[in-house]
Formats: C-alpha cells, structure tokens, sequence
C-alpha cells in the first residue's frame, strides 16, 4: 500500500475518550458504536466542520500495549473539557499517510495491518483518520490514516 509523507500543524479535536486493550480489540467497535449513538456534535462549539476525527494517543509502547482514542471533531481552538466530553491536542509533527479505501471498517482494519508490518520508523505518540466527505458511503469510503513517524 503507498504512502506519502507530509508535515502537520498541531491542532485539537473534542470528542468521547476511551482506552483501548489491543488484547481485546471489541473495546474500539464498542466506543464508535457509543459515539454513534451519543454523537456529541451539538455539544462542540466552535467546529471546523462536521468530518469525524479518531484520534490515537497516549501509547504505553508500541500498537500491542493499551492507548488512548478520542473519536470527535476539529476544533478551531483549544476549549475547557467538560463532564461528557475529553480533549486532546494533535501536536506538530511529521506523518506517512495511508488511504484507506473500500467498505468500513473492513478498509480501515486492512490499512492498519499494513501499517503494523510496514516497517516504518513510527514513534506511537500521536495518530488519526478522518471521516469526511468520501466516507460517507461506508460500502465505498476512502480514509486517511496519518501516522507519525521520524522525521
């Protein structure tokens, strides 16, 4: 699978945080389901606009130890955490990324095994994909997967 390789600003997504056991991999079908039935989007002031962002963080060590992930919305600034609702700032850094393309979540499943055996040099501080406007379709969807890496 090809990749390309981009340099990111920072920036901050709001949304419903969780962590996650790779040993029991359910954990991450169960926190979309929660945001889907909770979706938090009127509850998030100062969106950029309505693309969903899954935001990977806070590695213990590599993808086989517990992270956190935050699925919500870019932000235009950084805002208070509320009772319901976890914020995490996407520092900047440099990033190989990876379309996921085909049906959900099947695609973004097969994108990750290819990242986990690509041999990149991955520094598991802080990954994301974003949900916009081509992954409406989820029987057809195209995802970008950023993946921070050294520079």
């Amino acid at each position: 699978m090809d990749h390309t390789f981009i340099s990111q600003d920072s920036f901050t997504v709001v949304g419903y945080s969780t962590r996650i056991d790779p040993a029991a991999p359910h954990t991450v079908d169960a926190h979309w389901e929660r945001f889907r039935a909770e979706n938090p989007i009127e509850q998030i002031e100062h969106r950029i606009n309505d693309d969903i962002w899954a935001v990977y963080f806070n590695y213990e060590g590599d993808h086989t130890q517990p992270y956190d992930l935050l699925i919500g919305y870019r932000v235009e600034q950084s805002l208070p955490a509320t009772k319901n609702l976890s914020i995490v700032t996407v520092p900047a850094n440099y990033y190989a990324m990876f379309f996921a393309q085909g049906k959900l979540p099947d695609a973004i499943q097969e994108t990750w095994l290819t990242i986990h055996t690509s041999g990149l040099d991955r520094i598991f501080q802080v990954d994301f994909e974003v949900y916009g406007r081509f992954a409406q379709d989820p029987s057809d969807a195209e995802v970008p997967v950023y993946i921070s890496v050294k520079e």
